[in-house]
């Protein structure tokens, strides 16, 4: 999301007047507003997307004109001279006399069709006033008549202008003005370096002597203002009236600055320390929000814009040129989902699974509709028994989607063959099984290969337990020791000690699955048949990463979506979930809440605790 100040050649004039107790300052305020779509908890403005460029020049302004941002004030003085006098030295530009004009009526015409005339050259209002006066309205006053009224002053310029040859300026210490003019110029002319706070003024005419310069005569003084001490900051929005009180400056520039240049140097712009400082304030916002509603025991109240000025402020009056000046922000969604805006509560949540079986635990968050996640962490913490271990092949979830397997009874065994890809050392497996009376006890054994038959030395021996009837799961099975496994085969065999269990297959299985039966107690097992093309539901849990992809002690799933762990960093697991749930919000228009479902499974013992993912995204509605 974007706010776009200037994209190309923009000024700004800093020329706003602020009165303080110690000094004046000049502002120029711009007000930033960021959407919330309602259901952001904090607010990120990127620095590596966002821009300002520009630099502060000098601004040059008439200081007797009522809009300029210092005013000077002119007083008459013997001698036919008038003091002009400012706030402070400033660099006096130009100073510009009213000359006379002997044409004809065209200029009084014009400055009576403006509505200047009675202003400019002194003549009563009253007397020539359109307007009613008391209850009885007055005619309006011809042109003509008007014209003819003003000729004996336009005629002489008496009122309205001087005889102007050179313009004579003079310090002034205190009430006494100086002998000699510290410079002479033309009317209107440029003044190199002259600066002063109070100053006379004096005109020579055509044939050298002193003109009777009055206050109206004076028009114009062009005083020329570098930045100063230029600085940018940010802001809390004021009433009318009211002065700002800058949060944050998070650029400034010392001194006065004569080469606009050294402003903004190239290289050293302020993105950065501008998405910083908008990113503090506009949380501190989102904190305070929440706070008082916390401390009110009330339901929090996101506004759907925040706003917040941006300042440009120089100790005297100057223009910010802007060439590029973008502010790039992203949407947060991580403070525990609290309940507003209908929003249900949703802490960290703790799940926990028994580990005698591979079972699936089920995290609900929430996410606007219809946005577009440019980042989702999702973080937990695991505290599973047992010693660590990645799985070796697959093991996805067990749905009612799976219905094709052997049945394990009592009379025979069933043995799969299994090869390792790469020398393991393996420290558990399970089997994907589903129970089929009330409760079941299976007898499972891991042995080595014997010219293609489960007639090798036995590895390891155990019972597992089956007591939900109907329940398709993950039946784990941890090794006391672990066993190494070379690259060669080895056959895990099955059967029932009590009650009859299904052993889920699927397709493409390399090696074929038998079925075993022994004639006698401790006798060989006999072959008496061979299933080709299947392969049962098994897998390794390996105690290293030798050779092995290091994986999370549980499954994370998303719209039967396995999402991958992004880091494993002991027991701290994060993942990232923009693309899943991008491809899931999609679907999801309008506005509102979608809630959307975490799929945990594990076949460890112990608690997976989940936190609040931290979601930036940008909404798509218009």
């Amino acid at each position: 999301m974007d706010i776009v100040l200037a994209d190309s050649a923009t000024s700004w004039e800093v020329t706003s007047l602020v009165e303080t107790p110690l000094a004046s300052l000049f502002r120029h305020v711009i007000n930033l507003s960021f959407n919330t779509g309602g259901y952001a908890d904090s607010i990120k403005v990127n620095s590596e997307t966002s821009a300002i460029e520009g630099v502060f020049t000098p601004q040059e302004y008439d200081a007797l004109d009522a809009a300029s941002p210092i005013h000077a004030t002119k007083v008459g003085a013997p001698d036919r001279t008038v003091i002009i006098s400012l706030d402070a030295p400033r660099k006096i530009k130009k100073i510009r006399i009213k000359q006379i004009m002997y044409a004809d009526y065209s200029e009084a015409e014009l400055a009576i069709k403006e509505g200047k005339f009675n202003h400019q050259y002194g003549m009563t209002s009253r007397k020539y006033s359109t307007r009613a006066v008391g209850s009885t309205p007055q005619p309006p006053v011809k042109m003509n008549a008007m014209m003819a009224d003003a000729y004996a002053d336009y005629q002489v310029g008496k009122s309205w202008g001087l005889d102007v040859d050179k313009i004579e300026i003079y310090r002034v210490d205190g009430d006494a003005i100086a002998d000699e003019p510290t410079c002479t110029v033309g009317n209107n002319d440029e003044i190199e370096d002259f600066v002063s706070a109070r100053f006379a003024v004096k005109v020579t005419d055509e044939s050298k002597n002193y003109a009777n310069l009055e206050t109206k005569h004076v028009l114009e003084v062009i005083v020329h203002s570098n930045p100063t001490g230029p600085r940018i900051g940010i802001a809390a929005p004021v009433l009318e009236g009211e002065t700002h009180d800058v949060f944050e400056y998070f650029w400034n520039v010392p001194g006065e600055i004569a080469n606009q240049a050294d402003t903004v140097p190239i290289g050293k712009n302020p993105n950065e320390e501008l998405s910083k400082a908008l990113t503090r304030y506009l949380n501190g916002r989102f904190n305070t929000i929440f706070d008082d509603a916390e401390d009110n025991e009330q339901l929090p109240d996101i506004p759907d814009n925040i706003n917040v000025d941006l300042v440009l402020e120089s100790d005297t009056p100057c223009v910010f040129d802007a060439t590029q000046f973008k502010i790039n922000y992203t949407l947060v969604r991580q403070r525990s989902s609290l309940p507003y805006k209908g929003v249900t509560l949703q802490e960290k949540a703790v799940v926990r699974f028994s580990g005698n079986a591979l079972t699936t635990e089920a995290v609900t968050i929430e996410i606007p509709k219809n946005v577009e996640v440019i980042t989702a962490n999702l973080k937990t913490e695991a505290s599973l028994g047992g010693k660590p271990s990645y799985v070796v092949g697959n093991m996805q979830p067990l749905t009612a989607s799976h219905r094709t397997g052997i049945n394990i009874a009592e009379d025979r065994w069933i043995a799969q063959s299994v090869s390792p890809d790469k020398a393991i050392r393996i420290n558990g497996l399970a089997l994907g099984l589903m129970n089929l009376e009330k409760e079941t006890e299976l007898l499972v054994e891991l042995h080595e290969d014997w010219n293609g038959q489960p007639s090798g030395k036995k590895l390891f021996e155990a019972k597992i337990q089956l007591k939900i009837l109907g329940e398709r799961i993950w039946s784990r099975i941890p090794l006391r020791d672990s066993i190494p496994l070379a690259t060669q085969s080895y056959w895990i065999l099955l059967k029932s000690a009590k009650g009859t269990a299904l052993w889920f297959t699927r397709n493409g299985g390399v090696e074929p699955v038998q079925v075993l039966q022994a004639a006698k107690e401790k006798t060989p097992l006999k072959k008496i048949n061979a299933l080709n093309g299947v392969e049962t539901y098994y897998t390794f849990f390996s105690c290293c990463t030798h050779g092995q992809v290091k994986q999370a002690p549980f499954e994370l799933t998303i719209d039967n979506a396995i999402v991958p762990p992004k880091t494993i960093e002991k027991d701290t697991i994060s993942f990232e979930l923009k693309d899943v749930l991008n491809t899931k919000l999609g679907r999801a228009e309008g506005e509102g809440i979608d809630s959307v479902t975490l799929l945990l499974s594990s076949a460890f013992s112990g608690l997976v605790t989940v936190y609040p993912p931290r979601i930036e995204y940008t909404t798509n509605v218009a």
